[in-house]
């Protein structure tokens, strides 16, 4: 983590601490955040982090991963294509009415 994050994690918890505990600490949960500051701290992780800027993209990749086939799909509907399955291998091709 640079210096940069640790500064602004601290600085968040400082100023945001949902429950200060003499004894035993702080707490704050992101979830307590409001939506400009999560918003916020996304930003900042992302400018700042190659690590959250890289898990980001790997679920962004996952999630479009998920859809190709689909919007695939659609899309040769939507041109009038109907799908065929082969008998050999079970693939599917796509054929004008």
């Amino acid at each position: 983590m640079n210096s940069d994050i640790k500064h602004y994690i601290d600085g968040l918890i400082r100023t945001k601490a949902y429950e200060i505990k003499p004894n035993t600490g702080y707490t704050l949960y992101v979830d307590d955040l409001y939506k400009h500051q999560q918003d916020f701290a996304l930003t900042f992780l992302l400018n700042n982090s190659e690590t959250a800027k890289s898990l980001l993209l790997d679920y962004l990749q996952k999630l479009i991963d998920e859809r190709l086939d689909r919007v695939y799909a659609e899309d040769k509907r939507n041109q009038g294509c109907i799908p065929v399955m082969d008998k050999v291998n079970g693939e599917i091709t796509w054929r004008s009415h």
